[in-house]
């Protein structure tokens, strides 16, 4: 019996070793899902999405918000089996433009190949095209017929090729070379405009700040044409200059407005006296303050230099800038003054929002596709820095900051590393952000960042300072200027 509990309790420890051996086998094999290297900085902000429903079997042409053209052929999406799909689909359309957007996003910037060292990128624009139907069958792209983007830009320089993004490796894969068209819709409404110009007039309360700004557009700039009236106030004015009847004020003015969807120096702006007041005489000659009340109207102060509890405030409107009044002669505008400056605004906010080119995509499998060109400046310079970063709660400490420049339109990702091989240039725009918990923004400024000398070899320390939490993607492109 004896020998018989032993041959038992051999057998029962070999089955439970034999089972734990299989339990251990099977927790080695288990691998955890590769996670995609495009991680947003931001816990709560998110990009904003475009859906579309379509129907397969037959072509579809989605226009998306912002212009652009995606064409899928009637038998461009299929199943894994290669089959086509016959269910509804739900195609998905995120947009990353501008740095902010592509900062929120977290999408990597940097390419490499075997030729070629790790180089940043500098976007045309950028988008990444998903689909799903609602069996959670997966769609995928048929190769012999790709589906076609028309993707909406604002740059017109050529050089900028086609890339995929594989989401796992970050490594980007040229895919096309360059392809744009001009955007033919946005000169026809260049040209409706220029022709409902010729039909305005402006009333009695039309100025400018500075009548010499007036003089210098009119006179195209040319400084010898100019010259005589500037040694000479008594110089007699061209008449054609008066016909307009715009008045010109001594005031400064250097701040930027919005006037139909573009941004302008306020001194180059035509203004409408709203409240139709004179301007006090003493008005000459000091900065005035302007203050948005709503739409283009705006609350122009000015202070009394001699005597500084004499205020004058006025409402004023932007009416158009100074280059577009001069494309018509006076003698052609005619009475339908606010009727037609109201179609003026309307086609100039079209236009604003239009882009100027297309650029053409092949798209094969769905993700993140990119027109992208080499990030290169001649004066570039590599400074080695350190960080100082605002004390952050529960030892939360970000990973990540960005190189953001408003001039290049560029966001460049790098590495906290206790010392940093950052590389800049001359740029004044340029700035560095970094988010801290709770979606806190905090940021070198362009002024400390400007600062970083190239020949200096010993490390340099930047201050990042905390600036305000960022709930929207809309937050950051008005931080950043764009």
């Amino acid at each position: 019996m004896k020998t018989i509990y032993k041959g038992i309790n051999l057998f029962i420890c070999t089955i439970i070793l034999s089972a734990c051996n299989e339990n251990a086998s099977k927790k080695v094999s288990i691998k955890e899902e590769p996670k995609s290297v495009v991680v947003s900085p931001f816990k709560n902000v998110k990009l904003p999405i475009e859906t579309f429903n379509i129907k397969p079997g037959e072509e579809n042409i989605l226009i998306t918000a912002n212009g652009s053209k995606i064409t899928i052929p009637k038998e461009g999406l299929v199943d894994e089996n290669g089959d086509l799909i016959t269910e509804p689909v739900t195609i998905s359309l995120k947009n990353f433009m501008d740095p902010a957007e592509i900062m929120t996003a977290g999408i990597p910037m940097k390419y490499s190949d075997d030729s070629t060292k790790t180089t940043p990128f500098q976007s045309a624009g950028m988008f990444e095209i998903q689909a799903s139907t609602a069996s959670g069958s997966k769609v995928m792209i048929n190769q012999n017929h790709p589906i076609s983007m028309e993707l909406a830009t604002y740059r017109a320089e050529k050089g900028y090729d086609n890339f995929y993004l594989d989401t796992l490796t970050g490594k980007w894969t040229k895919t096309e070379d360059d392809k744009l068209h001009l955007n033919i819709d946005k000169e026809q409404v260049k040209k409706q405009i220029a022709k409902l110009k010729t039909k305005t007039v402006f009333g009695g309360n039309a100025f400018v700040f500075d009548f010499d700004d007036l003089l210098d557009e009119f006179l195209n700039n040319d400084y010898k044409t100019i010259y005589p009236y500037l040694v000479n106030k008594k110089k007699k004015l061209p008449s054609k200059l008066l016909q307009y009847g715009i008045e010109g004020e001594k005031i400064w003015d250097y701040d930027r407005i919005t006037l139909n969807g573009n941004e302008i120096p306020a001194y180059l702006v035509v203004w409408e006296k709203v409240s139709k007041e004179k301007f006090p005489l003493w008005a000459k000659d000091i900065q005035g303050k302007h203050k948005k009340i709503e739409g283009d109207i705006y609350e122009l102060t000015l202070e009394n230099p001699k005597d500084k509890k004499e205020v004058f405030k006025t409402k004023i409107k932007a009416k158009m800038s100074i280059k577009s009044i001069f494309k018509v002669a006076p003698e052609k505008w005619s009475a339908a003054y606010e009727k037609t400056l109201k179609e003026i605004q309307e086609h100039e906010l079209t236009l604003s929002k239009m882009n100027d080119v297309w650029r053409t995509l092949e798209i094969n499998q769905f993700g993140i596709y990119n027109c992208d060109r080499l990030y290169s400046q001649p004066e570039k310079f590599l400074a080695k820095v350190n960080f100082v970063l605002p004390k952050g709660r529960k030892g939360f400490a970000p990973d990540r900051f960005f190189y953001i420049s408003k001039r290049d339109k560029v966001c460049i990702d790098y590495t906290f590393n206790k010392v940093v091989d950052l590389t800049l240039c001359n740029d004044p725009s340029a700035t560095l952000l970094t988010v801290l918990e709770g979606d806190l923004l905090a940021q070198v400024s362009s002024e400390e960042l400007s600062k970083c000398s190239k020949d200096k070899t010993s490390t340099q320390t930047l201050h990042f300072k905390t600036t305000k939490k960022i709930e929207k993607v809309d937050d950051l492109k008005k931080l950043m200027g764009i």
